[in-house]
């Protein structure tokens, strides 16, 4: 009886992981970071987390969540309430529409779908906060972040492929 309530919470954790994940990167996409000439920028890994998941487990990944997510990154990185939220659910079912081209091919070119769709987000994202400011914002720190988050998508793709392949191929 007791090892059925271990073996089930197992279960349960495990299943959990692409939501702890994402949590996980989006604290990681508040950090700001120094950078020299560019000022404060911080990478948006909480796109990583949207993007791989939607690919490979979307199961486990569900439109709600990713909703709520949108919601918490609103609020954590004071954007106008709702814009995340819309902008992940596109970027979820973009990549989950695309996701048989993605699955079982190099990582680069799990790369470049994230760089491009990334882009889609990012400009989108900047589009609607400069309408909403009445003013064009400046591209460059849209830029900064943009190259950041592109150039350093392997470390938290590669842990999320981690996680996947040592935690959720099993008995799932």
């Amino acid at each position: 009886m007791v090892s059925d309530f271990f073996q089930k919470f197992g279960h349960i954790a495990r299943n959990c992981l692409p939501m702890e994940s994402a949590l996980i990167l989006l604290l990681l996409s508040v950090v700001i970071w120094p950078i020299p000439f560019a000022g404060p920028v911080s990478p948006s890994f909480v796109f990583v987390a949207v993007y791989y998941w939607a690919i490979y487990r979307p199961d486990l990944f569900r439109h709600l969540f990713v909703f709520f997510l949108g919601l918490l990154n609103d609020v954590m990185h004071f954007l106008p309430f709702g814009l995340s939220a819309l902008v992940f659910l596109g970027v979820y079912q973009l990549a989950y529409a695309h996701r048989r081209y993605f699955v079982g091919q190099i990582f680069y070119m799990l790369w470049v779908g994230f760089a491009l769709l990334l882009f889609l987000a990012m400009a989108l994202m900047w589009g609607v906060l400069s309408i909403s400011q009445g003013e064009f914002m400046t591209v460059t720190s849209v830029a900064i972040q943009y190259a950041i988050t592109v150039a350093l998508f392997p470390f938290p793709a590669w842990a999320l492929i981690w996680l996947q392949r040592n935690f959720l191929s099993q008995g799932t």
